[in-house]
Order: C-alpha cells, then sequence, then structure tokens
C-alpha cells in the first residue's frame, strides 16, 4: 500500500465513524415523601450484547422539588434583629451498591441537590409573648408559607469506575439517597424558630448511558473494497493522462 492510499482508507473509515450516531439509555427512578427520609433505588446495568456495543458515558443527575411548609420566627429579645433565613430540602446520594459514584478527580457525584427560599427577616422588639408559644405575627414574628423551589446537580462517572455499571446479559445495582429539611435562621439563639409541617418533596435520580455500536466486519469489510475500487479508478485516470 502506498502512503497515499493509507491516508485515504483512514479518511474514509474517519467519515464511516462519524455518520454513526452516539445512542443513549436513559434510566429515571422517583421518590416522594416528608423530610426526613431516605431509600434506594435500582438500576439496570448497560447490557454489551456481549461486546457490540461500546460504553462512551455515565452520566447521573438528581433533581430535587420542595413545596409547601411553612416557617415561624420569633423575636423573644427587648432589641429589633435582622438576618436571613433557609427554608426548603436538601437531598444528597449516600452511596450506591456494586457501583462507585465518583468522577475523573475520584470526587463523589452527583453533588447535593438544594430546594430553598433564602429570605431576609427584620423583627421589632418582642410584644409581650411568651417564650415557646412561636407567634408568627408582627411586628416581632414573621410567617413564611413555602412556594416550589427546584434543584438538579449532575456529574459524569471517571472511566476508572465503570466496571460495576457495565456486564453481557442482565443485572442490577442501587443508588442510595437521603432528604432532609433545610430550615434555618441567622441571628441571636433567642430568635425562636419552628417549621411545621415541613414541605413535601419529590425528586428523581437520572442514569444515562451514551454509546456506539461496534461496526460489523461487512461493513469494514465493503469500505475496503469501495476504498480499493477508488484508488484503481484514481491510478486508471493518470495512467490515460500520462498516455495522452
Amino acid at each position: 500500500m502506498t502512503k497515499r492510499f493509507l491516508v485515504f482508507f483512514a479518511a474514509i473509515l474517519s467519515v464511516s465513524a462519524l455518520q454513526v450516531s452516539a445512542f443513549t439509555i436513559p434510566q429515571t427512578k422517583y421518590f416522594s415523601g416528608t423530610p426526613s427520609m431516605s431509600g434506594s433505588l435500582t438500576f439496570n446495568r448497560f447490557d454489551n450484547y456481549g461486546g457490540t456495543l461500546v460504553l462512551q458515558s455515565i452520566d447521573i443527575s438528581l433533581t430535587l422539588q420542595a413545596s409547601g411548609g411553612y416557617f415561624i420566627l420569633d423575636n423573644d429579645n427587648t432589641s429589633p434583629v435582622s438576618g436571613t433565613f433557609e427554608f426548603g430540602a436538601n437531598a444528597t446520594i449516600i452511596g450506591a451498591t456494586d457501583v462507585i459514584l465518583k468522577d475523573s478527580s475520584s470526587q463523589d457525584i452527583p453533588a447535593q441537590a438544594a430546594a430553598y427560599h433564602s429570605g431576609v427577616f427584620n423583627l421589632a422588639a418582642d410584644v409581650d409573648d411568651d417564650t415557646g408559644d412561636y407567634d408568627p405575627t408582627g411586628p416581632d414574628g414573621m410567617f413564611y408559607n413555602g412556594g416550589i423551589e427546584n434543584s438538579t446537580t449532575s456529574g459524569s462517572i471517571g472511566n476508572a469506575f465503570w466496571s460495576g455499571f457495565t456486564g453481557s446479559g442482565t443485572g442490577t445495582y442501587n443508588i442510595n439517597f437521603s432528604v432532609t429539611q433545610r430550615a434555618s435562621c441567622s441571628g441571636p439563639d433567642y430568635i425562636e424558630n419552628q417549621s411545621s409541617p415541613p414541605p413535601s418533596t419529590f425528586g428523581f435520580v437520572t442514569v444515562l448511558y451514551t454509546y456506539e455500536p461496534v461496526p460489523e466486519p461487512a461493513t469494514i469489510a465493503l469500505l475496503t473494497v469501495g476504498a480499493l475500487a477508488l484508488l484503481k479508478k484514481r491510478k486508471h485516470s493518470k495512467f490515460i493522462r500520462h498516455s495522452a
């Protein structure tokens, strides 16, 4: 083979590779309830069908929605106070069974999904209410009615940790999650706060496999024949020009 032919053949194979589109297999598992809660979600491994499919990437995302509930602040001090508060929920992946959830830098993924509202408060001095009554009325109290908050986080599994995700045939693994309430405020200890009922939560974890099929031997052979035919035609045309 000449050098020109090798370059030409490589170009043919490259064009063919570009024509093969990447395919995806998404799996989504849902959870819902009231914090605090935890559970496990079961996913299918990537089936490479005896090596005929080649895995390109594994992406995992975590989505959380928090809604409803309420948060009360009550100032029991003789002086006005101000600050910030947060109310909502956090969702965290707390490990897995039979797989390792780490990226190429060996960092745990996906990160925490935090669906919460952040606001400010300005409360007047205490207006003769008793400690522990959590009075939300003003001017020394505040009532926040939880709205709808959303959060999504994602990451890609590092190649070094793919082994547990793949196989030939059936198989499953579990991803474990935890959902906790997020209710806090800045300020002195004498600011009483209460969050009852807590927000309702809904969320899901998605595992996305991206893969490509391995070219069949017949396809490679056909490309080779086509390349040889084009090379022969090129040489024949060159011969005719030289004869002329």
